[in-house]
């Protein structure tokens, strides 16, 4: 096997794993707690911006606090967003596992500053816009893999409510597909990548503690 047809069989099991999102949502949330009063984070997001063309960024997750200086998250994304009328449209969804370490002993992790380490795991859709050729790319269809670094700080919103801002580094692999229209043999091909390119991970949520 190429490492081409190793890299794209990866990229379509992890598009399976993908499927099963309920089933690890559900296994993160019955694993029991121990020892920590207000051990538990429910979090998202929900941001659409009307005067751009049809941008939104819709999150929710759920960290447990595991002990003073350490979390795990799971959190749940869907974004799309397209650059102009005639720019790319780029579609994703999936699932961004993180641990977190907290600084500092105070139990009041509403406050405190963290440092991450994350991967986005997404299935994503790229439709690159108007084209003037006679083979033209559709599509590009795939898994993208970010693996990355980040810094933040929570910041508390009355007893227990929290708003958590943090920004960093990822390195992203997209392992897929590109679909292309031959207008002169008028046939639509077909081709395996691997692409790599540096990107940026920045937001926030809004969570609850309990």
């Amino acid at each position: 096997m190429s490492k081409m047809s190793l890299l794209v069989y990866i990229g379509q099991l992890i598009m399976k794993i993908l499927n099963m999102r309920l089933l690890i949502i559900l296994g993160i949330l019955a694993t029991p707690c121990f020892g920590l009063a207000q051990s538990n984070i429910i979090k998202g997001r929900a941001i659409y911006i009307p005067l751009m063309e049809e941008p939104y960024s819709f999150g929710i997750g759920y960290e447990r606090i595991l002990s003073d200086n350490l979390s795990v998250q799971l959190l749940f994304n869907s974004k799309r967003a397209r650059a102009g009328l005639d720019g790319p449209k780029r579609i994703a969804h999936g699932f961004v596992p993180e641990m977190r370490y907290y600084f500092g002993k105070a139990d009041n992790f509403r406050q405190k500053a963290f440092v991450g380490v994350f991967t986005e795991l997404m299935k994503t859709v790229i439709y690159p816009g108007m084209q003037e050729s006679q083979l033209q790319l559709l599509e590009t269809n795939g898994t993208l893999i970010s693996p990355g670094i980040l810094i933040g700080k929570n910041g508390s919103i009355g007893k227990r409510f929290l708003i958590d801002v943090y920004i960093g580094y990822k390195q992203k692999i997209i392992i897929g597909t590109d679909l292309f229209y031959d207008y002169g043999t008028e046939e639509y091909l077909e081709r395996d990548i691997v692409e790599t390119e540096s990107g940026i991970r920045a937001g926030l949520n809004i969570g609850v503690l309990f």
